[in-house]
């Protein structure tokens, strides 16, 4: 019964060769759409190395200091972190580092600009980046303000080709930096751990900049659990309230807070204030946007399948009246939007590798490289497929409903 269904569908499915491509290109473009939109979602949300242990990361990725006649919004200062942030109970790990900036080099006659970004020594143990060449610098290159430097593959590439840059030195911004260690590339969309170049804080930590609370800096928090989260929020807030600002005329308050990556992403998407945890609403909106971009295509199948009940009505009518019940003719009709769905589908998993294929070798993303989610394309597929049998169940209950003398004569009853 089913091998007929399915020899049947194809054949109808090819009767109306417009109809029917223009039912898979909707589906299968709506399934590539998602499927690419959510690698892009899943690579800013959960980026994966050398962000590996994210689920017990919190970060302060920024400050908002207000005053009398100001209203300032950046990124916290070196002072801040240091004071609020450095030995909180709870955490296993804490680290602060610059957020990056431009870096210019010539060498034989050719300008490159690498991203620069300096961190600490506990930066290289909280972020698992994976070395190619030798190893990080230390806590006490950073002490010292050793100028050496860690880069990734590109940069090593760009100023040595093929030849290890381990021990060999790079010139930027006018000072010379020793190469101990050399990683592979990180995409911008883990800003946490993108850059072309790292070097060690002590080498530009000036007394302003070690007192500074707003501006150029950043900090990751490791807890031994993500029990220990609440008492690490309230230790940090409380320390930040504390903080005594050396001029009270411009800046009176600051806020900060420890927050989770997702957090950070909810809280700039939606544009709110610092600690507000806007996670789970992010959450409802993509799905809510997925349910009602999925609708489309199911309204179009609803479309396609009435045309073919009027289509084949005498078809249905000789079908009946030789004893056909409606369950069968009912389960021909969602076999046959099942069998469009599944080539649609099929289609947009092909359509979506090749999109992200595109994005990958244009560099509009630096280093990086989207791969296919398969649980989320599953998870769109099945959605595909239950609105496919969701269309397909008013046009076969209107047919099973079809009186047979009126079928023969094309009208629906």
């Amino acid at each position: 019964m089913l091998r007929s269904y399915l020899l049947l569908a194809w054949k109808v499915l090819r009767r109306r060769p417009f109809f029917t491509a223009t039912s898979l290109f909707g589906i299968a473009f709506t399934l590539s759409v998602l499927t690419v939109a959510s690698a892009l979602y899943e690579s800013i949300a959960n980026p994966g190395e050398p962000l590996t242990r994210a689920g017990r990361v919190l970060g302060v990725y920024d400050v908002r200091g207000l005053g009398p006649h100001m209203c300032v919004f950046s990124s916290p200062g070196y002072g801040l972190l240091d004071r609020c942030a450095r030995s909180l109970p709870g955490a296993e790990k804490v680290t602060v580092f610059g957020k990056g900036e431009p870096m210019t080099s010539f060498l034989e006659g050719r300008k490159i600009v690498s991203q620069f970004r300096r961190t600490d020594g506990a930066y290289w143990e909280l972020l698992q980046f994976r070395f190619l060449e030798g190893a990080p610098f230390t806590a006490d290159d950073d002490s010292t303000g050793a100028f050496v430097a860690v880069v990734n593959a590109t940069t090593r590439r760009r100023f040595f080709g093929s030849e290890p840059a381990t021990g060999k030195s790079i010139v930027l911004g006018g000072r010379t930096y020793r190469v101990v260690g050399v990683v592979k590339d990180v995409p911008i969309t883990c800003p946490e751990g993108y850059a072309d170049v790292w070097t060690p804080i002590g080498t530009s930590l000036t007394p302003d900049r070690q007192k500074s609370y707003l501006g150029g800096y950043q900090c990751l928090v490791l807890a031994h659990s993500r029990a220990d989260f609440a008492n690490l929020r309230a230790e940090f807030a409380r320390r930040v309230a504390e903080v005594q600002i050396p001029d009270q005329q411009e800046l009176q308050t600051l806020t900060a807070a420890l927050e989770s990556r997702q957090a950070y992403v909810a809280r700039g998407t939606f544009n709110t204030e610092i600690g507000r945890d806007m996670s789970a609403r992010l959450s409802f909106a993509v799905f809510f946007v997925m349910l009602l971009f999925m609708t489309l295509p199911a309204i179009n199948l609803v479309n396609l399948t009435m045309s073919r009940v009027l289509e084949r009505s005498s078809e249905i009518g000789i079908r009946r009246a030789f004893g056909a019940s409606a369950r069968s003719l009912i389960g021909q009709f969602l076999v046959e939007n099942l069998v469009l769905t599944g080539i649609a589908g099929i289609a947009g998993l092909l359509l979506a590798a090749v999109l992200l294929s595109i994005v990958n070798r244009s560099g509009l993303v630096p280093y990086a490289h989207f791969g296919i989610d398969l649980r989320v394309f599953l998870d769109g597929l099945a959605l595909a497929l239950f609105f496919g049998l969701w269309s397909g169940v008013y046009p076969a209950w209107r047919m099973s409903r079809m009186d047979p003398i009126r079928a023969l004569q094309g009208r629906l009853s």
